[in-house]
């Protein structure tokens, strides 16, 4: 996939992922860079969403260790 692709795949798995507080908005972040970053041509994390998520999540969770994303169902694609 091209650089473009990536974005505008990553842009359609953010929609499941809301803005909100600082630390949901933080881990908005860290998944989209880890996300990308996995799809990229020299990836540090796999290139999965999964591993966005972990990542995202153990980030954010050194911040505040009870932090729970609010993450909503995966979008119809019909």
């Amino acid at each position: 996939m091209t650089h473009h692709e990536n974005r505008e795949l990553v842009a359609r798995e953010l929609d499941a992922i809301p803005r909100g507080s600082q630390l949901q908005n933080m881990y908005r972040m860290v998944y989209e860079q880890a996300r990308l970053n996995g799809l990229g041509n020299h990836p540090n994390f796999p290139p999965t969403e999964e591993a966005a998520h972990v990542l995202a999540l153990r980030s954010v969770q050194e911040l505040d260790s009870t932090f729970q994303p609010q993450i909503l169902g995966i979008p119809s694609t019909h």
